[in-house]
């Protein structure tokens, strides 16, 4: 939050009167303003509402508020927001002139017949016709007592938003004298600037006591013509001599400073010429006091001394009506007829043509032993010391004037490498060092002076080392990743660094070299930025990040963790451990500890400063990639970068702190197109923003059903490059994750469901630094009917009701169907068993029947009698053995897999073994006892007993083994015979053989199996039956 301050006025019926001094005298020569800082205008082309300021204020919310001839505006660096007549009929005409805030954020206007309050997004007025008794406002100071005071002719008067007091000849004021200043300190004391002269009005006292800062000789008056307080408490006052013999016109006026109950006086001697017009004191956050005046041009009192600097302004001379710095240390003044302007201090040094340099296009730089800088240009060489340049071109002996490098080797020797050759300048004297081979064999990247006094030179072809007639060249067959190298440098051990085009980075010691590269972790294998730090640690600039070499362990860093940019062209360090980092898009710099805490895992984010043209950069694009050394650290500190136009100079001396953050505003909110929140002048055509009731808890609510969309309007209060504000926001109560909205300015919010929200929304200015405490809207959503807890203890009473009645009815529906399931089952195993004691038994007795009748027939043969007896106890025991199969078919208590095993297992050994055929059982010594459907085991016991009938009807098996395996949802029963086989396909089978195989697969078939038959002649047959069975039935 920016603490409320006064803004500081101009005295405009005063300058109307005539009795403000006039005339300037001679003055020593002046400089210009825009050297320092950087100016930009605002006009009525702008959106201003008029070209003539008055009066500007920053409120504590980032604002920045501008009274004009023709209304009121309110600045967000981007866009004016005016409040005209047809906004506010209270404000009425443009006859407003002052602004103040008091202590409760409350915005206060001052004008010729009345006095404006803002409060809650609405005007309010007290007029003169109303019983306003001060009329004219001369000027506004907020009051610890609430409201503010306010001077007029003779009145001084305290408001606030309930009342209003004056006061004149009843605590000492002269009615006939103008009251031009106002300031309370901090104790309560109120000292009142005058016509007459300067006064206190202590709390608790009944008069207003004079308090002129020198005695005044009977009959002349010292009018204080402007008041302002430091942020150290000294008061500031601005004094005139005038002398009533001379009608008002004044020629001198002084300025003096109160600090600790003593009076100074600035200049200490001299006065200084003073202008008709408002009268103006402002101190900076630099300390430099601020002086209005007339014409083009400003006063500023810098160590005692007052200077005039020239404006410059566009229109010709204009008189400084208002001055006003911001929270970002912007200067912002209000002139007479060219507008608004606002006056960046430059915090940036920049060398251009102008300056001497043979060409704007600038790619290297070093310092020799005498301090001069030199600059490679596109057009030559230059040299600058104390001001003074000097150069060296084409015409002066340069093979090429664009210069890709330069080199200052021990002995004073100053290297000079360009687009096709090698120079030395040596006292005055320039050589040319021819480079053997084609054109481009000298074309220079990179130059580095060796400690040892040797001299490295890399070209776009090789890696050369000069030393004295020596030259010893490098390329891909001596062990160089890339014949392109970029970048070089050496440590304290002679080790040196190596960065190439492609090839990624090399070391080169007494072993050789030592390749890192993308697989090592290295970001990008184009390389040509290299710096070294106090701790030892490369840090590496390439093509797609940063990268630091720390114990042989790379860690790269890019945009996802907070950089501006991939691109590194080149690396300096400051005194205070930052790195600046130049890139096509502008410098940044970063402190080199984050990066640490990053590579650590200490951290995930590190906060970065950028520069821009907004900063005062010639350019955004700085030169590096394809000459080195692209950037220089000058003893006296400052770091040095070569840019497209021009070379741009930083002291970090003048960057300690981080700009301020700016303070975001949400301006409008909109629920389902509805406005219910709204900062913005009202437009008379359009409805009102709706009155929202109150939940319990103070916050507004919003009727139900406007939760479709929530429309969030905002901006950020910042006036250095506003467009490049970026934005975040979260609601709470939807989510706890912030949304980076880039630099758009609105946010939508879509389906809410009824609850509590609060809106949060930070912004970051365009060095990337962002605001603490976030602009808030909090809100209720109401619930509709539908959404209330009443309805939904309703709707869910009846969803129980109605789920209750449903899983009766299904379950009276589901009992209803397994009894007629069960009544079917039924009738098919009463089918079943009625079909088996018609084909089974009923056959064995049919020829029992018929047996016996032969039997008591006709006489016999004993013998034959015999045989018959023999045949009819055969089909006795026959008939016996299916009754057997059938009780066991019948009987519940078999239903499980472990009693079908069991008894099929016993049917082949009964079976076989009679006949002669050795039986092999092979069954898992425990099955379940799980279930099994009755029409199961029946189609797979028959199954069994037909495999089993082939056996000993066509097999001639002297074997048989009966495997039983089981597997997850899955019996197997395979039926093994040594016989004498067959060919399996279905014509080379006998009649009843075929038949009843193709009954065993249809068996199989209906059960959802399947059925497989191996059989070859003369080497046995092997029967395989696969059946489902519910997971539970197998072990």
């Amino acid at each position: 939050m920016i603490p409320a301050r006064r803004t500081t006025c101009p005295l405009r019926l005063a300058a109307l009167l005539g009795i403000l001094p006039a005339a300037f005298s001679s003055e020593p020569p002046r400089t210009r303003l825009a050297d320092e800082f950087l100016p930009r205008p605002y006009t009525k082309e702008h959106g201003l509402p008029d070209n003539e300021v008055r009066s500007i204020l920053q409120t504590r919310d980032g604002s920045l508020w501008v009274v004009t001839q023709r209304g009121v505006a309110r600045f967000d660096g981007l866009r004016f927001v005016n409040f005209e007549r047809i906004h506010a009929p209270e404000i009425e005409d443009e006859h407003l002139h002052h602004l103040a805030e008091d202590f409760d954020g409350h915005l206060w206007i001052g004008a010729r017949d009345r006095l404006l309050l803002y409060s809650e997004y609405r005007f309010r007025a007290w007029r003169r016709s109303e019983g306003w008794r001060p009329g004219a406002v001369l000027c506004l100071e907020p009051s610890r007592k609430g409201g503010v005071w306010s001077g007029a002719q003779g009145i001084l008067a305290h408001t606030n938003r309930d009342r209003s007091e004056w006061f004149g000849e009843e605590i000492g004021l002269d009615p006939g004298h103008a009251i031009f200043a106002l300031n309370e300190c901090p104790a309560g004391t109120l000292w009142i600037g005058t016509m007459a002269g300067l006064y206190r009005l202590d709390p608790g006292h009944a008069r207003a006591e004079p308090a002129d800062p020198v005695p005044r000789p009977p009959g002349h008056l010292l009018p204080t013509v402007a008041l302002h307080r430091n942020r150290a408490g000294d008061l500031w006052a601005l004094f005139t001599d005038l002398d009533p013999a001379k009608a008002y016109h004044g020629t001198n006026a002084w300025l003096g400073r109160l600090r600790e109950g003593r009076w100074e006086r600035h200049p200490a001697s001299d006065t200084f010429p003073i202008t008709q017009g408002p009268q103006v004191i402002l101190e900076d956050s630099r300390g430099d006091v601020w002086l209005s005046a007339t014409g083009d041009r400003i006063r500023r009192v810098r160590n005692g001394s007052v200077q005039p600097l020239d404006l410059d302004l566009p229109d010709g001379p204009d008189g400084v009506m208002c001055l006003h710095e911001d929270g970002e240390g912007n200067l912002w003044m209000g002139t007479g007829w060219s507008g608004l302007w606002r006056w960046q201090p430059r915090r940036v040094t920049t060398r251009t043509v102008l300056a001497g340099l043979p060409h704007d296009n600038t790619w290297t730089l070093c310092q020799t032993s005498d301090d001069a800088v030199w600059i490679g240009t596109d057009g030559g060489l230059a040299r600058l010391d104390e001001g003074t340049v000097q150069t060296w071109t084409a015409s002066d002996g340069l093979a090429r004037a664009h210069i890709r490098a330069l080199a200052v080797d021990p002995d004073g020797t100053l290297w000079i490498g360009t687009g096709s050759g090698l120079h030395s300048l040596r006292d005055g004297q320039l050589h040319d060092h021819p480079f053997p081979g084609e054109w481009f064999d000298g074309k220079i990247r990179a130059l580095l002076a060796s400690k040892d006094g040797s001299l490295w030179v890399a070209t776009a072809t090789a890696l050369h080392r000069l030393q004295g007639a020596y030259r010893t060249t490098f390329n891909t067959a001596d062990g160089l990743a890339h014949p392109d190298v970029r970048a070089l440098h050496e440590e304290a051990s002679g080790t040196l660094w190596i960065g190439t085009f492609g090839g990624g980075l090399q070391r080169l010691d007494q072993e050789g070299f030592r390749t890192y590269d993308t697989a090592d972790g290295l970001s990008d294998p184009y390389v040509w930025a290299l710096h070294e730090d106090a701790d030892g640690t490369l840090w590496i600039g390439t093509a797609s990040g940063l990268n630091r070499l720390r114990h042989d362990r790379l860690t790269a860093f890019s945009t996802r963790h907070g950089l501006p940019d991939n691109l590194v062209n080149f690396i300096l360090e400051d005194h205070l451990g930052r790195l600046w980092i130049s890139h096509d898009r502008g410098i940044y710099r970063v402190a080199r500890a984050e990066l640490n805490a990053v590579a650590e895992g200490r951290a995930h984010q590190v906060r970065c400063v950028s520069y821009t043209t907004a900063d005062g950069l010639p350019s955004e694009e700085t030169n590096g990639q394809k000459s080195y050394p692209a950037g220089l650290r000058a003893r006296d500190g400052r770091l040095w970068f070569p840019t497209t136009r021009g070379v741009v100079i930083f002291d970090p001396a003048l960057h300690h702190e981080e700009s301020a953050p700016p303070a975001s505003v949400i301006e409008q909110v909109r629920a389902t197109g509805t406005l219910v929140h709204n900062t913005l002048p009202r437009d008379p055509f359009a409805p009102p923003p709706t009155m929202l009731p109150r939940h319990r808890d103070g916050l507004p609510r919003l009727p139900a059903g406007s939760g479709r969309v929530i429309e969030f309007q905002f901006t950020a209060n910042t006036f250095v490059s506003a467009d490049h504000a970026r934005f975040r926001c979260r609601l709470v109560g939807l989510g706890e994750e912030w949304l980076d909205l880039g630099t758009r300015r609105e946010a939508f919010f879509t389906n809410l469901d009824p609850g509590r929200y609060r809106f949060e929304l930070i912004a970051a200015n365009h060095h990337g630094v962002w605001q603490d405490i976030p602009a808030v809207f909090a809100f209720h959503l109401a619930p509709a009917f539908h959404q209330t807890a009443a309805f939904r203890t309703a709707g869910a009473a009846a969803i129980v009701l109605s789920v209750v009645a449903f899983l009766r009815w299904r379950t009276r529906a589901w009992r209803e169907r397994q009894q007629l399931e069960q009544a079917l089952a039924l009738a098919r195993e009463r089918a079943r068993i009625a079909q088996d004691l018609h084909d089974n038994l009923g056959a064995n007795l049919t020829q029992l029947s018929l047996m016996a009748n032969l039997s008591g027939g006709d006489p016999v043969e004993p013998h034959s009698l015999h045989e018959r007896f023999r045949h009819l106890s055969h089909h006795a025991h026959q008939t016996i053995h299916a009754l057997r199969d059938l009780l066991w078919l019948a009987h519940p208590r078999h239903d499980t897999v472990a009693s079908l095993v069991h008894r099929l297992s016993q049917h082949v050994q009964n079976a076989l073994t009679p006949a002669g055929i050795r039986c092999r059982i092979h069954v898992p010594p425990s099955l379940p006892d799980a279930p099994l459907p009755p029409d199961q085991r029946h189609h797979l016991f028959l199954a069994i007993k037909e495999l089993v009938t082939n056996i000993l009807k066509h097999a001639r098996a002297t074997e048989a083994r009966f495997v039983v395996q089981s597997q997850p949802s899955v019996l197997r029963l395979e039926l093994h015979d040594d016989g004498r086989g067959f060919d399996p396909a279905p014509a080379s089978l006998p009649g009843p053989t075929g038949y009843g195989l193709e009954n065993v697969r249809s068996r199989i078939s209906q059960l959802g199996g399947r059925f497989h038959l191996t059989s070859t002649a003369g080497h046995g047959t092997c029967a395989r039956i696969e059946v489902p069975v519910p997971v539970s039935s197998v072990r």
